[in-house]
């Protein structure tokens, strides 16, 4: 994991060069970590267990509900015969 760790650091640290822009080790690890596909699955995997957690605790806030309603029955006068 290492070896590949440092082999993605010095093909983008090559790359980086032969561009003619300087590349900082902040930068070159940012690259690397957003190249491997483990780093991404992990963060994924983290942000659906922090939805599935905020979604449990969706069960224990209380739920607020309104309604209104309006209603006339008038017929009228009825007639005598």
């Amino acid at each position: 994991m290492i070896s590949r760790f440092l082999a993605a650091i010095t093909f983008l640290l090559t790359a980086a060069a032969a561009q003619g822009a300087a590349l900082g080790i902040e930068e070159a690890v940012e690259l690397a970590l957003a190249a491997d596909r483990r780093v991404t699955e992990a963060l994924s995997a983290y942000e659906a267990a922090e939805a599935a957690s905020l979604a449990a605790w969706g069960s224990y806030i209380p739920l607020l509900g309104f309604s209104s309603g309006y209603s006339r029955n008038w017929t009228g006068p009825s007639s005598m015969s």
